[in-house]
């Protein structure tokens, strides 16, 4: 193909690519600028790739298939002053918000310490003692209103030269702001969850505010770089029937990590530090907390079924930027389901952060 060609198709679900051959969905054609792509990953370059790494032939057939498109973010060096022009694509400065939106807040409510039941030690219980009434419960303490740092501006025309396998707006902005001290994890329309994100449509009359109620990052633009990527075998191994461990038995010990998501990234599939990633945007999505009790309960309602709905937006990583201090090899991962895609409800978001 040529400099400027992208592989691209039909928006098929993976059970329906699964079964058909990829002659019969792909097709080679020119990106024009400025003009959406729904580009699909190129399966039998991912298969080539995986048996040249000496994967299971079979295990090589079926990863290869679920490949995805993505878009590497790489950030030029930092600036002092926010001087980029509007709607310019960047790692923070300041915001393009709409006209008279205020700056993003949430509801930080800390959790109470655990109580501990009365006890009357060792001695006490050598002499017969009976311990007292249990202690009043605490007091909750009192709401703080606490504003978010701005992360990300990403203008989705810059997308939609390079296109990805989901139906994002052609123009438009969104936004990405969060709580970098508590590292918070959650749905991003709740008011008690450290993160918003926003969507700016196309048309709409932004401004910069004069001022921030929160410290600046420094302004950093980035160049895109088209790509694809394989999902982490625990997706694989949860969310997808045809898969056999025997199949994928030494994967991991032969392919490179190449093959995952590193850096800063739009669209594509995460890189799983802890969990499965969508899983627990799942969780969240039900009233459940990322806990061993939360996942158990999340199997017996079948939730797992649903976490496919679940699509990576954009990671963050703290490694190689200083202000973006949450920690050694940490990362920030925003989620939507497909559907809310679809409906430009990026405001739906979940966000995860994870640390090595």
């Amino acid at each position: 193909m040529g400099a400027d060609e992208q592989r691209s198709g039909k928006l098929e679900t993976i059970e329906s690519d699964l079964k058909r051959p990829a002659s019969e969905i792909f097709a080679s054609y020119i990106c024009k600028p400025g003009e959406r792509m729904l580009r699909k990953a190129d399966p039998e370059h991912w298969k080539k790739r995986l048996l040249q790494m000496k994967v299971n032939g079979k295990a090589a057939f079926l990863w290869s298939k679920l490949a995805r498109p993505n878009i590497r973010l790489m950030p030029s060096a930092a600036m002092e002053t926010d001087t980029t022009p509007p709607r310019t694509s960047k790692f923070g400065g300041l915001p393009d918000l709409p006209k008279g939106a205020m700056w993003p807040t949430w509801t930080y409510i800390k959790s109470p310490p655990p109580m501990r039941a009365p006890s009357v030690g060792f001695i006490g219980k050598l002499l017969g003692r009976k311990p007292g009434p249990p202690p009043p419960p605490p007091r909750p303490s009192e709401p703080q209103i606490r504003p978010l740092s701005f992360l990300a501006q990403i203008n989705l025309a810059d997308v939609a030269k390079f296109g990805l396998d989901v139906p994002l707006p052609e123009a438009g902005l969104l936004l990405f702001f969060y709580d970098m001290e508590m590292l918070d994890c959650g749905l991003t329309d709740a008011e008690t969850t450290g993160a918003r994100v926003i969507f700016v449509p196309d048309g709409t009359e932004t401004e910069r505010l004069a001022s921030s109620p929160i410290a600046l990052l420094k302004t950093r633009s980035f160049a895109f770089e088209p790509g694809e990527v394989l999902p982490h075998l625990e997706y694989v191994a949860e969310c997808i029937p045809a898969y056999s461990q025997g199949d994928f038995e030494d994967a991991l010990e032969v392919v490179d990590e190449t093959v995952f998501a590193g850096g800063h990234v739009f669209g594509g599939w995460p890189n799983p530090i802890q969990t499965m990633m969508e899983l627990e945007c799942e969780l969240y999505a039900n009233g459940l907390d990322a806990s061993p009790q939360g996942y158990k309960d999340a199997e017996e309602r079948g939730l797992n079924k649903k976490a496919p709905n679940w699509r990576y937006l954009l990671r963050l990583e703290s490694n190689g930027i200083p202000e973006w201090d949450w920690g050694d090899w940490a990362e920030i991962c925003f989620f939507c389901r497909k559907e809310d895609i679809a409906a430009q409800r990026f405001d739906r978001c979940c966000v995860i952060e994870q640390m090595s």
